[in-house]
């Protein structure tokens, strides 16, 4: 967390990326859901968008139970509006997050992110 902490996303990456493939091996369920989540948030910030959507769905399809799993299908919109050529991927995964969470904080935002590009 001290790379985050640094706003060092470059080598935070890295760093979540290698405990969260590792840590699976190894049986810890919440190091391994935490790094890849941080693997994730990371990424956008450092404004890697394909590694960052491709993070949040890991941490989506595997975790989809998970207290930050609506802010994770967000973070994967941002990510993929971002990105050349994904807008319809996009919009699959904000069909998931209206379906899911349709009343949260995070669905409202992602339908402002719509209407930007609209």
């Amino acid at each position: 967390m001290a790379l985050y902490n640094q706003k060092n996303y470059e080598e935070a990456t890295k760093y979540f990326a290698r405990l969260g493939f590792l840590d699976g091996a190894w049986g810890d369920l919440k190091l391994t859901k935490d790094s890849i989540y941080m693997y994730g948030e990371c990424c956008f910030l450092a404004g890697h968008m394909d590694q960052s959507a491709n993070g949040f769905k890991t941490f989506v399809t595997n975790y989809p139970d998970d207290k930050r799993t609506p802010q994770a299908l967000l973070r994967e919109i941002q990510s993929l509006l971002k990105s050349e050529g994904r807008l319809k991927e996009a919009t699959e995964v904000w069909d998931v997050l209206e379906k899911r969470f349709p009343n949260s904080p995070q669905a409202k935002e992602a339908r402002i992110e719509f209407e930007k590009i609209s």
